[in-house]
This record gives structure tokens, C-alpha cells and sequence, in this order.
């Protein structure tokens, strides 16, 4: 699921600023190398067992990524359910309480951003 409604503040951010921000919100940087990175947040839906991820993907549109001044864009985030063994499914529709934890996390994301 794309959350295209999230707009955010500004085109670019500090990789430095960025990672301090995702890190504080409990998000983990899966596949990163120098010029992109992924940021995600693991939810479980109890009910059914099924876990989803909050991603966030950005690419670095100045510097290397590592270097505390590399500048990243960040890119829409979407919720996507994992599938064992793997797999993610970016067009499965969670329950309504994984998109309202997802939108929280983005809102606080948004807040830490902006300041």
C-alpha cells in the first residue's frame, strides 16, 4: 500500500539528521549502499499472525551514504506484507490497525523532520 498522502517538508535531508530521526523512532536501515538506503518498521498483525513493514526508501542526491553530510531525498513510503520464506507484497491492504500504526509513525516522523 502507498501512502501517497505523506508530504514532506523539504526535498532533501542529512543523512546524519535522518538516521538519528528514523533510529529514535525504532525504524532499522535494511538494504542500504552508497547511493540509496531503506528504512523499516516491523508491525504484526496479532489477529492473523502476518507482518507488515512501514518502508521508507530514499536515494542520496549528494555524497556517499555513511558520510554524515550526504544529502538523501526521501521517497513515498508504502506498508507492505511479508511473505515466508520472503517476499514482499507492496499491494496488500493491511487491517485497518497496521495503517493507523503506520500513520502514526509517519506523523511522528513528519514532526522530528520538520524541526
Amino acid at each position: 500500500m502507498i501512502l501517497e498522502q505523506i508530504q514532506y517538508p523539504q526535498n532533501t535531508f542529512l543523512f546524519e539528521d535522518i538516521e538519528h530521526v528514523m533510529t529514535s523512532i525504532g525504524f532499522v536501515r535494511g538494504g542500504w549502499d552508497y547511493s540509496h538506503a531503506t528504512y523499516d518498521y516491523k508491525m504484526t498483525d496479532e489477529k492473523n499472525k502476518a507482518v507488515y513493514y512501514l518502508r521508507v526508501r530514499s536515494v542520496v542526491t549528494e555524497g556517499k551514504l555513511e558520510n554524515k553530510n550526504a544529502k538523501l531525498q526521501l521517497l513515498t513510503p508504502t506498508i507492505e506484507r511479508h511473505y515466508y520464506p520472503h517476499g514482499l507484497d507492496q499491494e496488500a491492504v493491511p487491517p485497518a490497525p497496521i495503517q493507523k500504526t503506520a500513520e502514526e509513525l509517519m506523523a511522528r516522523l513528519l514532526e522530528k523532520i520538520k524541526s
